[in-house]
């Protein structure tokens, strides 16, 4: 039996989940906050960026899906949510996204596809504004636009004044 040409975008047909497709999980400090995140399959690599609230687990149903199709899912529970801590002052959306880029850094990927859910999807859309040449594509589900203009570079976080 021959094998399969290979698909012009990188992606692995249909493979059979194995024990390597198991979720690793790590802690990673990123950013003055200390994430977990989960990378999960080879391939091409995904970023998740759920809702709030939405822990890990939420998505695992999905990942074991996706990776199927030679997709490399990277997933965290966003500071304040889950087992990751929580900033130590509150973050406007250019904040939170700024924490995504430094944990595409502390993972390794120079760039990745995004698939923002909810109030992930307007970090999603901050990001991919922020830092074009990290997004590839960029997918949103269930979102809406960021509530203020998404050009706010020079927005320091921090906390009361």
């Amino acid at each position: 039996m021959s094998e399969p040409s290979p698909d012009p975008t990188g992606a692995v047909p249909n493979h059979t989940a194995t024990p390597s497709d198991e979720a690793v999980i790590r802690f990673l400090d990123v950013d003055g906050v200390r994430l977990r995140t989960s990378t999960r399959g080879t391939g091409r690599p995904l970023l998740i960026i759920s809702g709030l609230g939405a822990r890990l687990e939420l998505a695992e149903p999905f990942e074991r899906e996706i990776i199927t199709h030679g997709i490399q899912v990277i997933g965290f529970d966003a500071p304040g949510v889950g087992e990751s801590t929580d900033y130590r002052w509150p973050r406007r959306i250019p904040g939170i996204a700024r924490t995504v880029e430094r944990l595409l850094e502390a993972v390794g990927h120079q760039q990745v596809d995004v698939l923002g859910v909810s109030l992930g999807g307007v970090i999603a859309q901050q990001l991919a504004h922020q830092a074009p040449r990290r997004v590839r594509r960029l997918v949103l589900a269930a979102t809406g636009h960021p509530p203020a203009p998404i050009n706010d570079e020079n927005e320091q976080d921090r906390g009361p004044r």
